[in-house]
């Protein structure tokens, strides 16, 4: 039943989907660049998880409200009026979200840099003259990038994330209902299943040493059935008034 509900929520998806199909039976995509695409999804997802959090430092009053309150409960009560009388409350509030974001930056990317290793790994078993393991990380993905059909498969994953930004987070506001606390974790649940489902696949293609075009398609379709899905639980969070995007994909 979800996977019929065709709505604004997962249209993209699918439609994301259709691009890989056509990449692959008529663009000529090689089967690799499907499962590399969707490995190296996960450092867009960052980006945009970056973009929503200076949109929520200045625009979520949620956030605001919440980082109040956690000054007055660091401070006693002459304090946060000195804070406030000196205008130093602004600086707080400032030094608070730059130091959640900073963190974010270090976590995430660290844990891409750590993904990054394992996918070469991966792939110079099958690939020893082309991918040069985990050592020369740069050069792998200079290589990689430089691939026509992986800027082609990149670009429409870019292009879903940047519709789900403005369609669910900017346009439906959900900025006002969320903190910086609650960003900086949403993103890793549905980040963990993707990437799990991916790296599965990418056992399959690079430990037989073998470019199966239906694997690749098989693997288009459970992902997006995922993204669907987790889509689904969004659509229902943002009906109650939760806070939607909570496993935005």
């Amino acid at each position: 039943m979800i996977l019929t509900t065709f709505t604004g929520y997962n249209k993209w998806c699918w439609l994301n989907a259709g691009w890989f199909f056509a990449g692959l039976f008529v663009l000529g995509w090689s089967p690799e660049v499907v499962v590399f695409a969707y490995i190296f999804e996960t450092s867009i997802i960052g980006i945009i998880t970056i973009v929503k959090m200076l949109i929520i430092c200045f625009r979520s009053t949620k956030n605001k409200a919440e980082v109040e309150e956690a000054v007055g409960n660091s401070f006693s009560e002459h304090e946060v009026s000195m804070l406030r009388n000196s205008s130093l409350d602004s600086f707080a509030f400032i030094l608070y979200n730059a130091f959640v974001i900073c963190m974010f930056v270090v976590v995430f990317f660290g844990f891409i840099w750590g993904q990054s290793i394992f996918a070469f790994l991966m792939a110079s078993y099958n690939n020893p003259d082309i991918f040069n393991g985990p050592n020369r990380l740069g050069s792998n993905l200079r290589y990689l990038f430089s691939l026509t059909e992986m800027k082609q498969a990149f670009a429409g994953i870019i292009l879903v994330h940047l519709i789900n930004l403005w369609q669910q987070f900017i346009v439906n506001k959900e900025y006002q209902r969320l903190t910086m606390q609650q960003i900086f974790v949403q993103p890793w649940i549905g980040i963990f299943i993707q990437q799990l489902v991916v790296i599965i696949g990418g056992f399959i293609f690079f430990g037989s040493g073998k470019s199966f075009v239906m694997i690749a398609v098989a693997l288009v379709i459970i992902k997006t059935t995922i993204d669907t899905l987790l889509l689904k639980a969004v659509e229902k969070r943002s009906i109650r008034n939760i806070g939607a995007d909570e496993y935005i994909i």
